[in-house]
């Protein structure tokens, strides 16, 4: 019975790790491609692409927040 419960909280806590990964590449891919953008705008829309990432870094944290929580 105890080693079934492990297997169980085991295969959870590797299945939130593995949301986690996954969660944080996506937000890489996203900083990145916000970066990008501002990095070739020329005109000051850059202040406009950083408050966007910063839009996209917040709903990111709260979804590693949430996955972390599973841990």
């Amino acid at each position: 019975m105890t080693d079934d419960k492990f297997e169980a909280a085991l295969r959870e806590a590797t299945t939130a790790a593995r949301d986690l990964v996954r969660a944080s590449a996506r937000l890489t891919r996203r900083i990145l491609e916000k970066a990008d953008r501002a990095a070739k705008d020329p005109k000051g829309s850059a202040t406009r692409a950083a408050k966007r990432a910063a839009k996209e870094l917040e709903s990111a944290s709260h979804e590693i927040d949430q996955l972390l929580k599973k841990l």
